[in-house]
């Protein structure tokens, strides 16, 4: 089914009202919005932070030979003239460097394994790091 377009035509027989939405959203998305450059210094205050703690960035291949995950439903193309596929998930390639040895690792962007840390140590150390390197930021950000 992979790279094929399915149609399929729904019929709605009865609708329910849950709840009214509210007329204006909780949160201002001008205010919500980062830029690539604020992206950044937060993921290396992220980081700094799992560094500090002896944590080992890895990067694992994003395009691999095969399905790693052994699913049928994988984001398959060609990389120069050979079939590829869009890797499902950094895990193996996580638990292969850890078997070798290189303790706890990360990745970023990703979903850390962040159950073996401190995530109160965590944030307090990001927000640290957001006050001394933002500090204009956050100034425009508190007088709104």
């Amino acid at each position: 089914m992979c790279g094929q377009l399915v149609k399929v035509e729904v019929q709605v027989r009865k609708l329910y009202w849950v709840s009214r939405a509210l007329p204006t959203l909780p949160i201002n998305l001008e205010d919500a919005a980062c830029s690539e450059a604020e992206i950044e210094k937060a993921l290396q205050a992220f980081r700094q932070f799992l560094l500090f703690e002896r944590f080992c960035q890895i990067h694992p291949p994003k395009l691999i030979a095969g399905s790693s995950e052994g699913g049928d439903v994988v984001f398959r193309l060609d990389y120069k003239g050979h079939p590829a596929c869009l890797a499902q998930s950094p895990q193996l390639h996580k638990h292969m460097a850890i078997c070798a040895d290189f303790g706890r690792v990360f990745e970023i962007p990703s979903h850390t394994d962040i159950c073996v840390m401190d995530i109160g140590r965590l944030f307090v150390s990001i927000f640290d790091s957001l006050n001394q390197n933002c500090k204009e930021d956050l100034e425009a950000v508190a007088q709104k």
